[in-house]
């Protein structure tokens, strides 16, 4: 079953909040810059937005939300993996009752991203990236999503904090009006983190 709402846009919102690029009041909605797909005919040439590879990663600027302070039904930590003017964002989402959560509360534990943590629609555990964003805004470039890797999480309360191991992503495109069902792209743009440790104190909103 699907939630009523994913933290996609708002997560970023409140990032962009908490580095001090907006004042938190109101509702955002996040979207892409606007499509400059080629013509047909045109040569195809593809510029990947993500790096292939982060490597090992000190995450900045980390941040975590919760919809609840006791037994939340969302979770996302979030952090910028780079120091670019519109750096890329990635985002640890965790929804009960989808993937890994089905059938528990969000909990600690060993999560290898497989099966249904590896589609935005069904995952329970998802990781996302969110490349060249516009913190004091709206935009992003692309999504990258999960189609490999660990997520250790140590603690979900009062911080969340854990590990992201050998994960790999690729470029997706991810559908709102269809249960948010992420498709890859297939332009080959793929990108990994080795391993990222992360530790931010969750707020609720």
């Amino acid at each position: 079953m699907r939630l009523v709402t994913r933290f996609a846009a708002l997560s970023v919102f409140l990032f962009a909040a908490a580095c001090g690029g907006d004042d938190g009041g109101g509702d955002i909605t996040l979207t892409p810059d606007a499509d400059t797909t080629p013509s047909p005919d045109a040569p195809q040439q593809v510029t990947c937005t993500a790096d292939s590879s982060y490597g090992t990663v000190t995450p900045a600027q980390q941040f975590g939300q919760a919809d609840a302070a006791t037994n939340p039904t969302q979770l996302v930590w979030g952090a910028t993996l780079n120091a670019d003017t519109m750096p890329d964002i990635v985002q640890l989402e965790l929804y009960k009752g989808l993937g890994a959560f089905t059938n528990t509360e969000i909990v600690p534990g060993n999560y290898p991203l497989t099966g249904e943590e590896l589609n935005y629609e069904t995952c329970g555990v998802c990781v996302i990236f969110y490349t060249d964003a516009d913190l004091n805004g709206t935009a992003f470039a692309d999504n990258y999503f999960v189609t490999g890797g660990t997520v250790n999480i140590t603690s979900v309360s009062p911080n969340i904090t854990g590990t992201l191991t050998n994960l790999t992503l690729e470029h997706v495109t991810i559908d709102e009006a269809n249960n948010y069902h992420s498709t890859p792209v297939g332009d080959g743009c793929n990108s990994a983190i080795t391993s990222l440790a992360f530790d931010a104190t969750v707020q609720t909103q």
